[in-house]
């Protein structure tokens, strides 16, 4: 039996939760709404983030491998576009991979602290090793007129990202090169 926190300090007023679900604007997160009719006859609500594993492919059907910190710079805002050397005729909604590869992390860290004046975690505090998001992809672009409005074109090419979302725990899973499909077995955790 679930209780609510004000319950649980008196043991004799426990009483089963209620639970609503509500769907937030933000298709990958819902919350539960928690409220126990003999404490809370004022219905105060108790939110709390209710996240079940989810299929990766109810989300995304494909996958793409990011080094870190670039996949936490693409999670947070700051960059805007994923550079690739190759050409690919991909677009659309991709779940982002953090690579399990932190050979170089420091020096790119450092680097990017001196460049952008970012503050990025340190290597410990990062995930690596699994999907930690999800982001939507605008046709690739293969020419530098996406360079005056961004500075993280590097080029050859380029998908500038439209939208992005940080899940609130790392799913681990094996990275591959290029975009990849999902496994339709995978599940997720928001």
């Amino acid at each position: 039996m679930q209780i609510c926190d004000r319950c649980q300090e008196n043991a004799a007023t426990l009483r089963p939760i209620q639970q609503r679900h509500t769907k937030l604007e933000n298709s990958y997160a819902r919350l539960v709404e928690f409220w126990c009719d003999q404490c809370c006859a004022d219905r105060k609500r108790f939110w709390r983030f209710a996240a079940p594993p989810i299929r990766a492919t109810d989300i995304a059907a494909h996958i793409i491998s990011i080094r870190q910190p670039y996949a936490w710079l693409i999670l947070k805002g700051w960059k805007d576009c994923e550079n690739r050397t190759w050409v690919s005729h991909f677009s659309g909604r991709v779940l982002i991979h953090a690579s399990l590869n932190l050979d170089d992390y420091i020096e790119t860290a450092e680097g990017l602290r001196k460049y952008t004046g970012i503050s990025i975690p340190k290597m410990n505090e990062i995930d690596a090793g699994g999907i930690v998001g999800v982001a939507d992809f605008w046709p690739q672009f293969t020419h530098a007129s996406l360079r005056p409005y961004s500075q993280w074109f590097t080029g050859p090419r380029a998908w500038p990202i439209k939208s992005y979302f940080a899940f609130s725990k790392m799913t681990p899973a094996r990275g591959y090169q290029r975009i990849y499909k999902a496994k339709p077995d995978q599940r997720i955790f928001l």
